[in-house]
């Protein structure tokens, strides 16, 4: 007996989850509310696309001069956490 997996939205990520899915021998059924691929979907239209602006925006005035308070708050949107660098932890 094979385990069911169940995806819930049909753009190009759950798709391709679902096809990989069954590669693996899952059944798999694709919950999805409208048509694969139309305007609903994160996929259409760039949705879950991340840029660097969207992050931080760069059109906001004086946003340069935030910048080196940014990095040192540990919760901002410029946070490097030195344990994610590989070879700096000590």
């Amino acid at each position: 007996m094979s385990l069911h997996v169940v995806v819930i939205g049909a753009g190009i990520v759950g798709a391709s989850t679902a096809v990989q899915l069954r590669r693996e021998g899952y059944e798999v059924t694709i919950l999805e509310p409208g048509e694969p691929g139309r305007e609903q979907a994160a996929s259409y239209g760039n949705g879950a696309w991340i840029s660097p602006a969207s992050v931080v925006p760069m059109s906001m005035p004086g946003l340069w001069k935030k910048v080196p308070g940014y990095l040192l708050d540990s919760r901002g949107p410029l946070t490097i956490r030195l344990s994610s660098l590989p070879g700096l932890n000590t």
